[in-house]
């Protein structure tokens, strides 16, 4: 009789692998995670507020106190649109301190006109090149890509590299929204936005490689409000206003020593025959009150310049309030705009009013 051999089977299911462990998690970890940051978060919001109002305290006392900035004797700045107007004024202004200035517009009969104007107030003044050009012009532009790259490359082989650029050339179309030409809206955001793009890229290299430099954006007050028969320009001066907000993120933290300025003038007064259509509460302002602003801010190395200043303060404390109570604000310090086309007997100018662009007026 052979012998029993006992097979020990495994009870049903047994086989199977073992279920995984079941993780019962604990709310406390997290809400100790939680408090750690809104901790965290209080404290910085504390900090902030301790710094924020030491600088508010520093800028009401150099509000009342201001001082005069740096030195910018030998500097050599580019300014677009220096024909006539405005341009003209900043190049003057920027040559009786000292700097030597590259004169940039595509009206050549007009850019000569203000090289010679500062050649003639530097012999006056008997100032010293110091064996460097004081000033020449350049016809560019501004709006042709290509033509800014070779204009950048021109300008630091004959007078070194730039270290202010001062990004002036605009045009300023009159029109109501329905009367834009595609031709007209195509000239403007090229002259008045694309154009800082062509400039920055091809001067911020050599800013870049040496830590040092200088960017100065005219814009204007419609960057902050709209105005009738103003759209494209309005349009473009926003987007300036963008522009160089970003490029103030982007370089604050890496590129501190890369300046930039953003300058907000109310309207200027540079023709009266320019200014037969416009309707205002507050007066024009003279180019060379805002030319003075742009080197006063330069100088004093501002983020933002409004001309004149209280309306800074006036459309900053504006936005508290809702549409309807700026509404009534807008009627009492009106700006009204009527196209040169809807004038009585006015003849019809071809896009426009231009600075810094041929065929077209001088703003």
């Amino acid at each position: 009789m052979s012998p029993k051999v006992l097979i020990e089977t495994a009870p049903p299911g047994m086989d199977d692998p073992p279920p995984k462990p079941v993780v019962v998690s604990s709310a406390k970890p997290q809400s100790r995670t939680r408090f750690v940051s809104a901790a965290v978060l209080a404290v910085e919001v504390a900090w902030l507020i301790v710094q924020s109002i030491f600088m508010i305290l520093d800028a009401v006392y150099h509000a009342i106190k201001p001082n005069e900035g740096k030195d910018l004797t030998g500097k050599l700045v580019l300014i677009t649109g220096a024909g006539h107007g405005l341009g003209k004024e900043i190049s003057l202004q920027f040559a009786r301190q000292g700097c030597r200035v590259v004169c940039v517009d595509i009206n050549k009969v007009g850019n000569e006109e203000t090289v010679r104007e500062i050649l003639q107030e530097a012999e006056k003044a008997n100032m010293p090149g110091n064996g460097r050009p004081r000033v020449k012009g350049y016809i560019c532009n501004v709006a042709d890509r290509k033509k800014v790259q070779e204009l950048a490359l021109l300008v630091t082989k004959e007078m070194g590299e730039v270290d202010i650029l001062v990004n002036n050339a605009g045009i300023l179309t009159e029109h109501s929204f329905r009367d834009a030409t595609p031709e007209e809206i195509d000239l403007t955001i090229n002259v008045n936005f694309t154009s800082h793009f062509w400039t920055i890229q091809s001067f911020l290299p050599y800013m870049l490689k040496r830590n040092s430099g200088h960017i100065v954006a005219i814009a204007s007050v419609a960057s902050f409000i709209g105005v009738a028969n103003f759209s494209t320009y309005s349009a473009t001066k926003f987007a300036v206003e963008g522009l160089m907000s970003s490029l103030h993120e982007e370089f604050r933290s890496k590129q501190k020593d890369i300046k930039l300025t953003t300058i907000h003038p109310y309207f200027i007064n540079t023709r009266p025959d320019l200014i037969k259509g416009w309707h205002h509460r507050l007066p024009l302002i003279t180019p060379d009150r805002v030319a003075s602003a742009v080197v006063r801010g330069v100088r004093r190395e501002n983020v933002s310049v409004t001309i004149p200043k209280f309306l800074f303060y006036l459309l900053a404390f504006s936005r508290f309030f809702p549409q309807s109570v700026i509404d009534i604000w807008r009627d009492v310090f009106y700006t009204h705009i009527t196209p040169p086309n809807k004038l009585p007997g006015a003849q019809v100018f071809s896009n426009g009013v231009a600075n810094g662009i041929a065929g077209k007026k001088e703003l």
